[in-house]
């Protein structure tokens, strides 16, 4: 099953396509699909592009570029988070 988690009131959403496994050390993992098409979440991902793991709090920093995903512990390619943040621009 696939939902979209993308700002509903945006539909000018695209960035680069990939797969994320965002690791919470708190609140278990969510796992998103990227494609010029949006973000959505996946139920199961079983071979992301990269994982990053962290706490909720540092995830979300992150992801809004408040501190450097590379202040994370990552697995994989990380230029797909730095595209992925530049793409979204919350």
């Amino acid at each position: 099953d696939v939902v979209a988690v993308v700002d509903p009131r945006r539909d000018d959403v695209t960035g680069p396509a990939g797969t994320i496994a965002l690791d919470s050390s708190d609140d278990g993992t969510w796992c998103l699909e990227l494609d010029t098409g949006g973000v959505r979440r996946l139920e199961v991902l079983s071979e992301p592009m990269v994982t990053v793991r962290g706490t909720t709090s540092a995830l979300l920093l992150a992801s809004y570029t408040r501190v450097p995903w590379t202040a994370l512990d990552t697995e994989g390619d990380a230029d797909v988070l730095t595209a992925w943040s530049a793409a979204l621009n919350f």
